[in-house]
């Protein structure tokens, strides 16, 4: 059966049991449990950008190419990012909110279970209020505008729960496909990489005969 009927199988059945649905965490045989976003509407693997913590994008490249525990994996797109959000049921990516500097309240829900299936890179208690943010490297390297080094972005999550808004307290959240860039050689406490590769093949098959056969069943329902 084609790639493409594949995928649109998956994306049939992910979308007939609800967005938040499409993603799952897995386990990976090196970077161990829960290390790993499946994500089954784009058919990719996420590696917790803390498994590439503190390393700079020139580095990470050089894992991808010369590291054997990285083998098949890349670097994200922004747009693949951006889906990987969308399908977290995110509502506002990348919007400036109005709370604690980012974020939006309509976004706590879906941040909050993105960063429980990709790991939080960077956590800290600042005067009573929850910070939680899962930042890394994303999409090709580029020429800047602003300096004219070669620069890479860096996609980011941030909950900030428990914020003192003056009448009570607020949870915000954010997510942004571009939240900042710095150069390829730079290194960020709490800044890994977006990494993905193919969900292995015979996940697939095992998604797509599951898919099948709930959708078998709703059609016999349909004809009864």
């Amino acid at each position: 059966m084609p790639c493409t009927t594949i995928k649109f199988l998956l994306l049939l059945a992910c979308a007939s049991t609800g967005g938040a649905s499409a993603l799952s965490s897995a386990d990976h045989p090196i970077f161990g449990a829960a290390s790993i976003t499946r994500d089954f509407p784009q058919g990719l693997d996420w590696l917790t950008p803390n498994a590439t913590l503190g390393l700079s994008f020139v580095e990470t490249q050089a894992l991808l190419t010369n590291d054997p525990r990285f083998a098949g994996f890349r670097v994200a797109t922004l747009s693949e990012l951006g889906l990987l959000y969308s399908e977290a049921l995110i509502q506002d990516i990348n919007v400036a909110g109005y709370g604690a500097l980012y974020g939006t309240t309509a976004n706590v829900p879906g941040v909050t279970l993105l960063q429980g299936l990709t790991g939080k890179t960077y956590t800290a208690q600042v005067a009573g209020q929850s910070l939680a943010e899962t930042a890394g490297f994303v999409g090709d390297a580029f020429i800047s505008p602003i300096n004219g080094f070669l620069s890479v972005y860096i996609g980011n999550t941030g909950l900030r729960l428990n914020v003192n808004i003056g009448s009570g307290a607020l949870s915000f959240a954010s997510a942004y496909t571009t939240w900042g860039a710095a150069t390829v050689g730079t290194q960020y406490t709490g800044v890994g990489t977006w990494l993905v590769t193919s969900v292995p093949e015979p996940s697939q098959w095992a998604i797509l005969l599951g898919g099948l056969l709930v959708l078998a069943r709703v059609r016999a329902r349909i004809v009864v």
